[in-house]
């Protein structure tokens, strides 16, 4: 920007002055394309809806904008933002002092200048990302069934069988942001790793669907985490944590005696040789985990 402009003519600034929009004949409300304009920050539009809600020529001054938890510094921002979309136009001038000064004209930007203001245009689309919305009831009503029946499914895989009316209101909720199906798979993977807790410490289905959990990472369960101990022990060449863990004992005895000599050797050849043994027996040692 400029000299004079908002940034460094902050104390001097102005009033906005509120000129008549090319659109305004046609409508009694702001379009919804000037407030869906994901250029404009959520402040910026109020501050834009602010100043349309005045008639033409009325002027806005600097106190006018200013709103509690909305001081200059976010005032000062938002002016920027819309000067920089084309919704303020910036003129300068002096005072009687010989000081320099900046206005503000509303104004319409190009974006939106050439666009045919009807009230056709201006009306709400379909949500066509809302997979359950249709004219068609007969399809609607299988859909509904559709996900009703999903929920039985979704409360058989659930691991703890409580308050199922909110569970099934939840249920509804969350249907409405993604696929059954999506939340089915993930209880289903999710439910194993509850294996063995205590019912106190497993959520609500309620809690759970309303927390959105079906897009958590899956924990890892308890036959998990004992899998995860027996890679390691074998990464180690650790025959002592192996048959702590498993149950199933062995000796460098019986490492020699399966054709792993090494184990006599060099402390660096007796660990690979014993390594090599645990991987040859993992899936023994597996079976063993139980």
């Amino acid at each position: 920007m400029g000299e004079g402009s908002i940034n460094d003519q902050w104390s001097d600034v102005l009033p906005i002055t509120r000129k008549a929009l090319s659109f305004e004949g046609h409508f009694t409300q702001i379009p919804n394309s000037v407030l869906r304009d994901e250029s404009l920050s959520y402040k910026a539009l109020g501050l834009l809806c602010h100043l349309m809600s005045h008639a033409p020529g009325w002027v806005i001054r600097r106190e006018d904008m200013l709103r509690p938890g909305a001081g200059e510094a976010a005032v000062r921002g938002a002016v920027r933002e819309l000067e920089e979309a084309g919704w303020l136009s910036v003129a300068r001038d002096r005072d009687d002092l010989g000081r320099h000064m900046v206005f503000y004209d509303l104004t319409v930007p190009s974006t939106f200048e050439n666009q045919r203001w009807s009230t056709c245009d201006n009306r709400t689309p379909k949500n066509t990302r809302d997979i359950y919305t249709s004219k068609d009831t007969t399809s609607s009503n299988t859909s509904n069934r559709a996900r009703e029946e999903k929920f039985d499914a979704f409360w058989a895989a659930y691991p703890r069988k409580v308050s199922k009316g909110s569970a099934r209101t939840a249920w509804r909720s969350a249907v409405k942001k993604v696929d059954p199906d999506v939340i089915v798979a993930a209880v289903e993977a999710w439910a194993p790793s509850q294996a063995g807790k205590e019912a106190k410490f497993i959520p609500h289905a309620s809690t759970w669907l309303n927390g959105e959990r079906w897009a958590d990472e899956v924990e890892a369960g308890p036959a998990d985490e004992c899998a995860a101990m027996l890679d390691e022990f074998i990464v180690k060449g650790s025959l002592a944590g192996v048959g702590d863990l498993t149950g199933v004992r062995w000796s460098d005895r019986d490492v020699r005696a399966a054709g792993f000599a090494g184990v006599d050797e060099s402390p660096r050849e007796a660990h690979e040789a014993r390594v090599e043994f645990l991987k040859s027996r993992r899936d023994e040692l597996v079976a063993a985990l139980g």
